[in-house]
């Protein structure tokens, strides 16, 4: 194994710290492109698309930083140990990770309710149910594939990361 380049991990510290703003920017560029193209897929009507949008943005902004530093770090240090980091393996990583805010939330809801003694069959009205559940793993999978694509464009391509095992 070889060992990887100042340069390559500048590129990577880079990457990571632009990753949750490539989230949040696609969400918020999402959510508006839905509104204006007449798909309203947020429940109420908004005062103002935009405010939303920000609000929503930054909201997967700030999960983004979670996500990244305790999930994405080591799966980039890991699969990265076992080869050459493709951008389908990137991609991958980025939609399971995109939707693992979703799946915490949905297993938090079900432990309390369990906890409280209070399951009910109609637990997945909490998250808006089954197209509610759809559009979060939707969001979710959109958000963590561009993010890994950003990711892989500044901190990958063209480095010996992408072709080689590396170490970082």
């Amino acid at each position: 194994m070889q060992s990887v380049s100042r340069r390559a991990l500048a590129r990577l510290l880079i990457a990571l710290a632009v990753t949750p703003f490539a989230a949040g920017a696609v969400m918020f560029v999402t959510l508006l492109a839905l509104w204006y193209s007449g798909v309203h897929i947020l429940e109420g009507p908004p005062n103002d698309p935009v405010d939303v949008s920000i609000g929503l943005a930054s909201g997967v902004t700030i999960i983004a930083v979670i996500v990244t530093s305790c999930g994405a770090v080591p799966a980039v240090i890991w699969l990265a140990s076992r080869g050459p980091l493709s951008l389908g393996k990137v991609l991958l990583l980025g939609a399971v990770l995109g939707n693992v805010p979703f799946a915490v939330i949905v297993a938090a809801i079900v432990l309390a309710q369990f906890v409280n003694g209070t399951l009910s069959p109609d637990v997945g009205r909490l998250w808006y149910g089954f197209a509610g559940a759809t559009r979060n793993i939707a969001f979710g999978l959109l958000t963590g594939t561009s993010s890994a694509a950003a990711f892989w464009l500044i901190a990958i391509r063209g480095t010996e990361a992408e072709h080689t095992r590396s170490r970082y």
